[in-house]
């Protein structure tokens, strides 16, 4: 399952260390993990990050920044404390940021919720009396947990969102926390690029459960790349057999994880819908699963939400890109698994349109 979630009652700091470990990340009140993001109309694997902090030292080139900032603005530290101040530079920022973003900092993070499983502690940067920067971290027992970080764009000369993540790596190394755990990354899109630049960056291998330099992964062999790689096989075995096929993003898919009533839903982010246009309520679905390097054909019965856009958001799909499809698809039967792409077409030919 690409995408996972749970919701405890409480979270203990050690308990966050075992998740944030294990390439899991705070969601509002709970705590998930995923392998793929979609951005703009394309599906990218979601990288997750920590930095190790016991021996970390601070870049010249970062060392110079903090210290410019410094020397400038007003800097405080505590536990996290909404206010309208917070929420006017949050909504400020909100209509800047190139991506989906909650309608409300308590929202972000906090859900509407009275939930409070996180020891969050937060940063603040001031321009004399004015905030203009914001940033949000949670404890654990070891480790760091960035949520988010917030500034005011007249000011983005001034990297805040960067500064403000370097004052939570230099309070985790005053304080001996072991790790610094930022997020994620998504290669190719290169909005979130800025956290490589905070020093040596492990990411986790979600293949072996392991971390490894960020530096040495190969790009081809990251999920999106491998998806891409099978989608293209199943793609010309389709052609191949003259069969009429679409390629289709799938917003939806991230729903399975988080919703154990879809756990027999459609949980890849793109398909091959074959024999497209057909109005009877069913879909012919041609998938490829990286992880096991299989082919899958199954028929999925439609299912419209009438509010699922407004919960998922814009697809934002790119001209010339593939049409996104937001209706719910459960699996009715699966007609073939194979390492064949091939198979599968002879199989779409055997099994006609639904």
């Amino acid at each position: 399952m690409y995408v996972e979630m749970v919701h405890p009652d409480a979270l203990s700091p050690a308990d966050l260390d075992e998740y944030l470990a294990r390439g899991w990340y705070r969601m509002v009140q709970s705590i998930f993990t995923c392998r793929f993001v979609m951005m703009r109309g394309n599906v990218y694997s979601a990288m997750w990050l920590r930095l190790p902090l016991s021996d970390y030292r601070f870049k010249k080139s970062l060392r110079r920044r903090m210290t410019r900032n410094a020397n400038k603005f007003r800097i405080e530290m505590g536990p996290v404390a909404l206010s309208k101040e917070k929420e006017r530079l949050y909504n400020i920022y909100r209509k800047t940021f190139p991506a989906d973003l909650s309608p409300s900092l308590e929202i972000s993070l906090y859900g509407g919720s009275d939930r409070r499983i996180f020891d969050t502690h937060e940063f603040r940067v001031y321009d004399v009396d004015r905030l203009i920067a914001c940033s949000f971290f949670d404890k654990g027992a070891k480790g760091l947990q960035s949520v988010l970080g917030i500034y005011d764009p007249e000011y983005s000369q001034h990297s805040l969102g960067l500064h403000t993540m370097l004052l939570e790596i230099q309070y985790g190394v005053e304080g001996q926390y072991t790790y610094f755990y930022p997020g994620y990354v998504a290669p190719g899109y290169p909005t979130f690029d800025y956290k490589l630049r905070i020093g040596d960056v492990e990411a986790y291998d979600t293949m072996t459960g392991q971390w490894v330099p960020f530096s040495h992964i190969d790009r081809s062999d990251m999920p999106d790349q491998q998806l891409s790689e099978g989608l293209s096989k199943l793609d010309h075995a389709l052609e191949q057999a003259n069969i009429p096929h679409e390629l289709k993003l799938y917003p939806p898919f991230r729903l399975s994880g988080l919703d154990e009533r879809l756990e027999n839903f459609l949980t890849q982010p793109l398909f091959y819908e074959c024999f497209p246009g057909h109005k009877r309520g069913f879909c012919l679905g041609a998938t490829y699963v990286y992880e096991t390097q299989t082919f899958h054909l199954d028929v999925f019965l439609r299912m419209h939400h009438p509010n699922l856009a407004e919960q998922l958001g814009d697809p934002n799909v790119q001209p010339g890109g593939p049409e996104a499809c937001m209706d719910l698809l459960q699996r009715v039967i699966r007609m073939g698994e194979t390492q064949s792409a091939s198979a599968i077409a002879r199989l779409v030919e055997e099994v006609g349109g639904v």
